[in-house]
């Protein structure tokens, strides 16, 4: 550490701290690796409370849904998440699909498509040998599509409603 204490000798902290150009991207990353290996954990335990002839449809339901939210995702839910727009939802075009975004954007996209999975994976557990596989997708779809990206925007991102009246959490993400 140098004498002032904004400043950081560390050849890794562009990579760690947030500047004003960028967010801390290796982090992001190392956190969405954490939420991928927290699926992981709940598919171990759904797999486990199955009988098990179904096991193996418990993990390819998982990777199917897994697969389904992180495309989701990119196409359509971080640009209405993140994007600017409308205090209700984002819709810049450049943002769909991550076609003209800064290159800081795709860690932080990594990160929050991994939470946007989550919610299928704990729903998908709670109808394990009742359900369709089709339906699992579908709710994949929507959880990742906007169930995910509506509150996401009006907390987290600057136009957003509840943003503007004081409730974006600083620090968290």
């Amino acid at each position: 550490m140098s004498n002032n204490t904004n400043q950081v000798d560390s050849p890794f902290a562009p990579y760690l701290l947030p500047t004003e150009d960028h967010s801390p991207a290796l982090l992001e990353v190392f956190s969405g690796l954490l939420v991928l290996l927290l699926l992981l954990g709940l598919q171990l335990v759904e797999a486990g409370s199955v009988r098990k002839k179904n096991n193996s449809g418990v993990f390819m339901r998982g990777l199917a849904c897994l697969t389904i939210s992180l495309v989701t995702s990119w196409v359509c839910g971080y640009a209405f998440s993140f994007s600017p727009g409308h205090y209700l939802l984002g819709y810049s075009s450049g943002w769909f699909g991550l076609h003209s975004v800064p290159d800081f954007v795709h860690a932080h996209w990594f990160l929050h498509a991994a939470v946007a999975s989550l919610p299928s994976a704990i729903i998908a557990a709670c109808m394990s040998e009742r359900s369709h596989l089709t339906g699992h997708l579908v709710l994949a779809m929507v959880l990742a599509g906007l169930i995910y990206p509506l509150p996401a925007h009006w907390v987290w991102h600057k136009e957003g409603w509840l943003f503007t009246r004081g409730a974006g959490m600083r620090g968290v993400c």
